[in-house]
């Protein structure tokens, strides 16, 4: 039997605004922000504090490649076109410092709470200084005065136009024809082309940008898969996600570990999972997320990463790696919960029973 699509379509359209409206929901990105850091998920998620997202060029054309490939007429809601001309080097550094920092002082009205000159010192010294606030790491013998002529000369406009445009991803033409480059690639590669091009037909539906509400022990989260393919006749749910990385055949493990991308494998599958019971499919297999993975260059042909079952399971459970622990789905989202039910955020559930006396996990070889 098909899907309701009435019911499919109503999740399939939810706008970007309400999507991301939807703060006191977790997510895969929730999650690898507290891995991360729990201090910053708590200002984000918990005080709802805006803060602007880390954002390299691929993650950059990653966003603009999903958005061509879902071709949903949302590109204005989510990206603006640069007008003015980006500075360069530690300029370019201290302005993007400039308009994070700007976005730490805009109380609840929308105001600016901190005086230009307090802002830009900050970010200054952000910059220039390492943790001690004297080595210098940039702007080796320069004073915030040169600094300060400097950037409003070459970076004032840019801060500008980030500000205005808050919530919003600023690209250049350059980045647009290179991410339509990108998708073309994935169009028409023999690698890649069955699965992009793949359209509901017979007893296969499909569907792109596809929103999941659902309610993992107790909390609530979204997710929003890139594309996902159910075939009725093998009942099999397959999801893909798209993926933009420097170097799709030998760099993309270093990427799944970086990125935290283990932890949208476990997310995504109990989502498909909470998803397909709404639909009457309690029979149907979800299989692992499948990734597409194209190379930022253009140079290199896309790659398809099939994740495994074993893959997933540690997904969920968390693993160790040449001595470093990758905490799971699970622990992170229990630690969530005792952190939101007993108000502490300075600690973790497990150094806190244990009063602040760990022992080292350390694997000596």
């Amino acid at each position: 039997m098909h899907l309701n699509r009435k019911e499919t379509v109503v999740q399939n359209q939810m706008s970007t605004d309400s999507y991301r409206a939807l703060r006191d929901r977790l997510n895969y990105s929730a999650l690898k922000l507290y891995a991360t850091s729990r201090y910053r998920f708590m200002k984000e998620m918990i005080l709802g504090e805006v803060c602007e997202k880390d954002a390299t060029v691929a993650t950059t054309l990653g966003d603009l490649v999903h958005n061509i490939m879902a071709d949903q007429g949302d590109f204005h809601e989510k990206f603006t076109l640069a007008q003015s001309i980006p500075p360069t080097g530690q300029i370019l550094t201290l302005t993007e410092e400039l308009y994070k920092r700007s976005l730490k002082s805009i109380d609840d009205q929308g105001r600016q709470k901190d005086e230009f000159s307090v802002m830009f010192r900050d970010a200054f010294n952000s910059v220039k200084y390492e943790f001690d606030g004297v080595t210098e790491k940039a702007f080796k013998k320069k004073t915030l005065e040169w600094a300060l002529e400097k950037f409003q000369v070459e970076g004032e406009m840019y801060y500008k136009e980030l500000l205005e445009n808050t919530g919003k991803t600023v690209v250049s033409v350059d980045m647009i024809t290179k991410a339509e480059k990108l998708v073309e690639m994935l169009r028409t590669h023999p690698y890649t082309a069955d699965i992009v091009n793949e359209v509901s037909g017979g007893d296969v539906e499909i569907f792109n940008e596809l929103v999941i509400l659902y309610m993992y022990l107790g909390i609530e989260y979204r997710s929003m898969i890139d594309k996902c393919k159910v075939d009725h006749s093998n009942k099999t749910i397959q999801p893909y996600d798209y993926k933009c990385s420097y170097d799709v055949e030998n760099g993309f493990e270093y990427s799944y570990l970086k990125y935290g991308y283990y932890l949208q494998v476990g997310v995504y599958d109990i989502a498909m999972n909470a998803w397909k019971m709404e639909h009457d499919m309690a029979d149907y297999t979800v299989l692992p997320i499948m990734y597409i993975a194209v190379d930022t260059t253009g140079n290199t042909a896309p790659v398809k990463y099939q994740i495994t079952d074993k893959d997933l399971l540690l997904a969920m459970r968390g693993f160790t790696i040449r001595g470093k622990r990758y905490e799971g789905v699970e622990s992170i989202h229990r630690n969530i919960v005792w952190n939101i039910s007993t108000g502490i955020w300075n600690t973790s559930e497990d150094v806190y029973n244990n009063n602040g006396l760990m022992q080292m996990k350390q694997i000596y070889r």
